[in-house]
């Protein structure tokens, strides 16, 4: 049985690196998270002409908000339950994240767990993320390629309409993927570090080597 973890005595440079990103993923998580509750449809907000001179630019707007309309409909329920899910994994998040800076004994295990269910999360949700997306891309990639293409102008852009459209369509379906990518990699530096020997020694569940080595001396004959 594994000794009890005790309260860290000191902060490595590494564990003030990882709490800061933690309080800084789970204050973002939150916000989004919350957002997401409020109205769904903020989760494709990219795009769009920036300014209105034109009946054109908002004929193009009404399109391009009809669109995501149109993509998130058929994944609304599911897109509230995720971001429940955000929100409750954020605000356990800044739990762990508050036990880790006030040196608390069980920071290095809610850690751990967020890791853990930092990764669920991420394989959980990108089956819906890229059903959206995919949705959404085969309604408005045309429209945001119009849209830069008014934006830049026919004459500087280096791509016809057809090829911009093709990059953004690849670009919004592969969006989720990323995410998750960057996700996972995430929790497991968590893992690796507070899972890892430097953990362990941090919290009093392994001995330092130096440690170990003394008392196998002491307890050969």
């Amino acid at each position: 049985m594994p000794p009890a973890a005790h309260a860290p005595q000191h902060r490595p440079a590494w564990l003030v690196i990882l709490s800061s990103l933690m309080l800084l993923a789970g204050g973002y998580s939150l916000v989004a998270g919350m957002l997401k509750l409020r109205d769904p449809t903020m989760i494709l907000m990219v795009g769009g002409a920036e300014t209105l001179d034109s009946d054109a630019d908002v004929d193009l707007n009404r399109q391009l908000l009809a669109a995501r309309v149109a993509a998130v409909t058929p994944h609304r329920s599911g897109l509230r339950i995720e971001a429940g899910c955000e929100v409750a994994l954020a605000l356990f998040t800044l739990y762990a994240t508050a036990a880790v800076f006030s040196r608390d004994r069980r920071g290095r295990a809610l850690t751990l767990a967020v890791g853990l269910l930092g990764i669920g999360y991420q394989l959980a949700v990108l089956p819906l993320y890229l059903a959206l997306t995919q949705d959404y891309a085969a309604r408005g990639s045309a429209l945001l390629a119009r849209s830069i293409v008014e934006t830049v102008g026919p004459s500087s852009a280096d791509l016809t309409p057809d090829q911009i459209t093709a990059r953004l369509h690849s670009a919004i379906v592969g969006g989720p993927l990323v995410a998750a990518a960057v996700g996972i990699v995430g929790s497991l530096v968590l893992l690796f570090f507070f899972g890892g020997r430097r953990g362990k020694l941090l919290y009093g569940i392994a001995k330092p080597p130096q440690t170990e080595r003394r008392s196998q001396r002491r307890e050969d004959p």
